[in-house]
């Protein structure tokens, strides 16, 4: 493959310093690379660790850096129409050629001192990079801030571009006054923002107030088409007599120069040059000069700027690595191309000379530049622009531009022969420093000219000549020319044609690469585990991998190839497992693993750990015993259906509550319980008695413990079991009280009259346990309760009652409770018949006998029952007897019930009584009583009486 390209020239990064490849062919020869200006090299494949290219690995932060740096002579009252300019430099060390990648951004931000904006204080910001380089950033200005961002990766190297800021005139009248601003910039690498550090980052700017100038009528400067000189006429008009710049461009030496120049004049602006002697890299060259010359006016002109314009950029070009900037001092040329405030920029593609910021813009400046050419058969011609500014008036002046001509014309002695034009050829090995010859290729961009004689005498082209290349090596094509690293290997060439004389040059063929030995590459990985709320390290585990490969490094850009790399230590993986921290607990607790690249760059991983503390939280079991009657059923439906079981028994369940207790950890960031422990303890007992309730009897067991388990999970639990009883049968009891009155004699103690004697019928409910036949009565007792009765007393013959009370007895009888037994008292009455005697004697006795049956009545009285409402009386009784009653059903726990019958029970004084006296015995009975009483009676008086008397 080969192509014809224009003449530019490239810069190639070798040993991070920038050198000039100049060559105007390009052709690919076998597996070597012929490169010229403009071809952009194809990076080769990067071998590393998994075949991986380390285009695909950013450099390590640690090996990339930026500055901004004014280049400026001074930042302090820069005046309006000056620049200020800052150097911003893009750095990437990377031993292992990994790059910058596409987007890395740079921030560049003017601040204007408070009240002020960017605009009060200057006109305009604009960026630039140094001709002949290549610019590697986008650029996006938004007021006071420029945004840099790299538009293509970056292998390790140095990019630069320029900020220049143009400082603003003052309002019209305004007085002169002083402002400040001070620049900042940072960095965006790798997703993490950084402050570049400014030199010279604080500037004051001296605003003057607008005042009227006079316009400038013409331009202030002049072009050559050779070097200009300061004048002396006392030496002749020759070049080695000229007072012009110092000789110090090594590859352009004067003594070259003006061999080359063989027409001049007074007029500087045109100039004929002969392709007599060569640069170093084979090709013919003329220069051209544009001076600005402030004194060569009426006026006050201060420079500012110069620019040169190839027009001829197709058979020509400029060779940016010589451009010189000359400044007379103290009537010398003086080299200010590096001076501070000296800036080689690029306008619209043109080089231009930016020296505004510097401390020469009132001298005399010449922008001094050698330009290459490859056809004798033109003439060229290249402009200059001059920007300057006049008195106080910051308005720039843009002259008409300047012309110079160049003529190249064939020197008297090569008139009628014909000239090859062969530039020398570089060209480059492949990676194993081999380079295959092909001559066709090295023919490429050689041409051929004739010299003519005529009014001027000229070049012209000779078409299709027939070129033939030879070497001083004997190097045929196909052959292999091995290089060592970093080496050159100059071949000496030689062009004929047919007809012409025969032209040198020289093939340089270079092995850009070297070699890079058992490289050892450590790889770190770091697991901080952070407190996530206050940020804080709480613990950082480590682990390290070490890699170890030979690499390839092409010196032209700095790319790295590498083998496969291998492991030293490590197997290139790491695997952390999160750590228990007390009092913390991690977002995510799955392991941190990953992968260690050789050429990626050292790991920190991140795990977030939030604090916890400790809580409590209860369980309560409901366990609830429900009696359940085993003769009913109630339906309960369910899921499944409906089903059967035995109906509670209401009024009687009993309830216990059984509470589990567990700790967990709770997560203060979230507030949420993330883990609990079990409940405890792991089980409890409850006990329940079955309840006696009435009218039932109990047919499971009585007692029942129940082991409660602890809850698996914090869910309501009702625990429910159950009594099961049967209900009683249904018995009642009968019982009879009795209610008996005796009717006595108060004296003789004796029954005077058939007793009165009543039976009362009571009955008792109850419930028998059919189980064991124990009968539970009612505990109301018995139905009636009670009852009552009213009893008149007799009217005996002969005898009266002793108490008028008793004349009805009355009273109640309670069911279940004793019989009741009243005595009612009565005395004889006293009678006025003739027996009076035989009354007195007879009543002496029985008041004798009376007293001693009242005596024993009120005894008897008193011990009876308080039942019988006649019992006040001390000339009565009631007697309260017990009675037994029957049942109708039962036998009470296998005994039988006491039965309760009406019983009449006699007391003591008429126990011997088996009948009343009746009526038709009384007077039989008197007259045998008159005769023994009578007798007795006076007897017994005396002692009854005293008797009394004492007891009294």
């Amino acid at each position: 493959m080969s192509r014809e390209v224009k003449e530019k020239k490239i810069l190639h990064k070798v040993k991070k310093n920038w050198v000039v490849i100049g060559m105007s062919t390009v052709a690919l020869l076998g597996t070597g690379y012929v490169v010229s200006q403009d071809n952009n090299i194809t990076p080769a494949a990067v071998v590393a660790h998994a075949d991986e290219q380390n285009s695909s690995y950013q450099a390590d932060p640690n090996n990339v850096s930026a500055t901004v740096t004014n280049v400026d002579a001074s930042t302090q009252n820069v005046t309006a129409g000056k620049s200020v300019n800052y150097e911003v430099s893009l750095n990437n060390n990377d031993n292992l050629g990994r790059v910058i990648p596409k987007g890395t951004k740079i921030t560049f931000t003017v601040n204007p001192q408070s009240g002020k904006n960017f605009s009060d204080l200057f006109s305009s910001i604009s960026t630039y990079t140094k001709y002949g380089n290549a610019n590697v950033f986008d650029v996006s200005t938004n007021d006071n801030v420029v945004t840099l961002t790299t538009n293509t990766d970056l292998y390790p190297s140095d990019s630069k571009i320029n900020v220049s800021l143009l400082v603003k005139e003052g309002p019209q009248d305004a007085p002169d006054s002083t402002y400040n601003a001070t620049v900042s910039a940072s960095m965006n690498y790798a997703g993490e923002n950084s402050n570049i550090s400014v030199s010279n980052g604080n500037i004051s700017v001296l605003q003057k107030k607008k005042s009227d100038v006079r316009p400038v009528d013409s331009q202030a400067g002049q072009m050559g088409a050779r070097p200009l000189n300061i004048p002396d006429n006392s030496k002749p008009d020759t070049p080695s007599n000229w007072n012009t710049y110092p000789d110090d461009v090594s590859d352009y030496p004067l003594s070259n120069t003006y061999k080359n120049l063989v027409q001049y004049s007074g007029d500087t602006a045109n100039a004929g040059y002969a392709p007599i002697v060569a640069n170093k890299d084979g090709k013919p060259y003329f220069v051209v000069v544009a001076e600005l010359n402030p004194n060569s006016k009426g006026n006050t002109v201060h420079g500012i700027a110069i620019t040169l314009l190839n027009r001829n950029a197709d058979k020509s070009s400029f060779d940016t690595n010589n451009f010189r900037l000359y400044a007379i001092v103290d009537g010398k040329y003086k080299d200010i191309t590096n001076e501070p405030g000296v800036y080689l920029k690029s306008e619209y593609g043109n080089p231009m000379f930016d020296y505004s910021a510097s401390k020469y813009t009132d001298n005399t400046v010449d922008f001094v530049a050698y330009l290459t050419y490859s056809d004798l058969s033109i003439n060229y011609g290249v402009d200059g622009y001059l920007k300057y500014t006049v008195g106080d008036d910051p308005t720039i002046n843009n002259v008409p531009p300047m012309h110079a001509n160049v003529s190249i014309v064939p020197a008297s002695d090569n008139v009628g022969k014909s000239w090859i034009i062969s530039p020398d050829t570089t060209v480059y090995t492949d990676k194993d420093g081999n380079y295959t010859y092909n001559s066709g290729s090295l023919t490429n961009g050689v041409n051929v000219f004739q010299a003519i004689d005529g009014t001027p005498a000229k070049y012209v082209h000779v078409d299709n000549p027939k070129l033939n290349v030879s070497n001083d090596e004997g190097v045929n094509d196909g052959q292999t020319i091995n290089v060592a690293q970093q080496s050159t290997k100059d071949i000496n060439l030689t062009y004929s044609a047919d007809g012409a004389v025969n032209s040198s040059a020289k093939l340089h063929v270079i092995n850009p690469y070297v070699s890079i030995p058992d490289q050892q590459v450590t790889r770190n990985v770091k697991v901080n585990y952070i407190d996530s709320v206050t940020g804080n390290v709480l613990r950082t585990d480590t682990g390290s991998s070490v890699f170890k490969a030979s690499g390839l490094k092409d010196t032209r850009n700095n790319e790295v190839t590498w083998g496969n790399w291998s492991n030293v230590s490590g197997d290139g993986t790491y695997n952390f497992t999160v750590p228990t921290i007390d009092g913390y607990v991690p977002e995510d607790n799955s392991n941190v693993t990953g992968q260690l690249y050789p050429l990626g760059n050292d790991v920190t991983r991140t795990v977030y750990m939030d604090p916890t503390e400790q809580v409590t939280s209860t369980n309560t079991v409901k366990v609830t015993a429900v009696p359940k009657d085993k003769t009913k059923q109630v339906t309960i439906p369910g899921t499944n259906g409906n089903s059967t079981e035995s109906a509670p028994i209401d009024g009687y369940q009993q309830t216990k509550y059984v509470t589990f207790t567990r700790t967990g950890t709770k997560n203060k960031k979230i507030g949420n319980v993330i883990t609990w422990g079990n409940f405890t303890p792991d089980s409890q007992n409850v006990s329940f008695t079955a309840p006696n309730i009435p009218g039932y009897y109990l047919i499971s067991k009585g007692q029942k413990d129940y082991k409660i388990l602890a809850p698996t999970e914090d869910k309501p639990r009702e625990i429910i079991f159950s009594f099961l009883y049967k209900p009683m049968s249904d018995v009642t009891r009968t019982t009879k009280g009795n209610v008996s009155i005796n009717y006595i004699d108060e004296d003789t103690k004796k029954a005077i009259h058939d007793p009165y004697t009543k039976d009362f019928e009571f009955t008792q409910a109850g419930k028998k346990n059919d189980q064991n036949g124990e009968v539970t009565w009612d505990g109301n007792g018995y139905t009636p309760a009670s009852q009552s009765y009213s009893v008149a007393s007799p009217q005996i013959d002969g005898y009266e009652l002793v108490n008028s009370s008793q004349s009805t007895v009355s009273g109640t009888i309670n069911g279940g409770g004793s019989d009741v037994v009243n005595t009612v008292s009565y005395k004889k009455i006293a009678t006025s018949s003739s027996s009076d005697t035989n009354h007195s004697a007879a009543s002496s006795g029985e008041s004798q006998e009376s007293s001693s049956a009242s005596s024993s009545a009120q005894s008897s009285s008193a011990e009876s029952s308080a039942q019988s409402s006649s019992a006040e009386s001390s000339a009565s009784s009631h007697v309260v007897v017990p009675r037994t009653s029957s049942s109708s059903h039962g036998n009470n726990d296998g005994n039988p019930a006491i039965d309760k019958n009406d019983t009449s029970v006699s007391t003591a004084a008429n126990k011997d009584t088996k009948r009343l006296p009746q009526t038709g015995d009384q007077t039989h009975e008197n007259i045998l009583v008159a005769v023994g009483t009578a007798l007795i009676a006076m007897a017994l008086g005396l002692v009854f009486f005293g008797s009394r008397r004492r007891r009294k």
